[in-house]
């Protein structure tokens, strides 16, 4: 899924079209970040991405993941299900 892009050119904005000049595409940001090329270089060559934007995409999306599943593990053990697994793996499998 991209992002959605929009800019305004100032050029091309009118009083009569207020919306001539704004067009929108895929959002992103232009960052400049000081990483370490051998860090950048060995993340690439693991992952096999092409570009390091590729990479850094990939590294936040797996930051973010493995955060939102640590979340869910500080919920272990806070539930009872009361649910007899025994029963349910015993159960047949139903195809109607």
């Amino acid at each position: 899924m991209k992002p959605i892009i929009c800019r305004f050119d100032v050029l091309g904005y009118s009083s009569a079209n207020p919306t001539k000049g704004f067009y929108c595409s895929n959002i992103s940001m232009k960052t400049s970040l000081d990483l370490p090329d051998d860090l950048i270089k060995e993340a690439m060559q693991l992952t096999d991405s092409k570009t390091k934007t590729k990479v850094i995409v990939l590294a936040l999306q797996e930051l973010i993941e493995k955060n939102k599943v640590a979340d869910l593990k500080s919920y272990k053990g806070a539930f009872d299900l009361d649910i007899d697994l025994d029963s349910l793996r015993n159960r047949s499998a139903r195809f109607d």
